[in-house]
């Protein structure tokens, strides 16, 4: 028999994903898990403890890998063993992380689109932070470094996230369509594009 706790983080997710944490009920949480309130509130003690632990357990292993892959070991004179290796290497996790887990990649995703008022703001916005802190570190390293990125660390990581993230879901959304209309490009010509615009103009 499947533990409890892990059955209501797994439906949980699920329902947040297709529905959006605002618009789920902790009572169709308990429904779509066969299990009660009190087994619930017993577990995550609300339906905000229920959110972070949702992404505790499965978002924040995530950043412990981008966080790995977002080591920046300078190589300026080797325009190709210096940037363009580790933005490959961050690109490639949000890759992985749709290919392994979709809805994970998504519950991370629907941050973005939260409301200020959320009731479980403060859990969404550690979060966010976590993610840009880790990208904007990475371009404050290679700042010291590339004179021209000085200044344009929050703006590259904010893009860079961008670019990666509208890809991996245009490449969901694609494979869930089965539609080959829209190409998406992979990890490495979308770094190559992005290595262009930053050190073209």
């Amino acid at each position: 028999m499947q533990d409890n706790k892990a059955l209501i983080l797994q439906k949980a997710l699920a329902l947040f994903v297709a529905k959006g944490y605002e618009a789920v009920g902790v009572q169709e949480l308990c429904d779509a898990a066969g299990v009660t309130k009190p087994t619930l509130y017993y577990y995550f003690g609300s339906k905000e403890g229920l959110f972070a632990a949702l992404m505790q357990t499965f978002v924040e292993p995530f950043f412990r890998r981008l966080d790995e892959a977002a080591v920046y070991l300078p190589q300026p004179k080797d325009y190709y063993h210096d940037l363009q290796p580790v933005l490959l290497r961050v690109a490639d996790e949000y890759f992985a992380l749709a290919k392994s887990s979709p809805e994970v990649f998504r519950l991370l995703v629907s941050l973005n689109f939260m409301p200020p008022q959320s009731s479980c703001a403060a859990i969404k916005n550690h979060f966010q932070n976590r993610q840009n802190s880790t990208l904007e570190g990475l371009f404050l390293k290679a700042s010291e470094v590339h004179g021209n990125l000085r200044g344009r660390e929050k703006l590259l990581a904010t893009y860079f996230g961008s670019l990666v993230t509208s890809s991996v879901l245009l490449h969901l959304n694609q494979d869930q369509t089965n539609q080959n209309q829209t190409s998406v490009p992979p990890a490495s010509d979308l770094v190559k594009i992005f290595m262009h615009g930053i050190f073209s103009g």
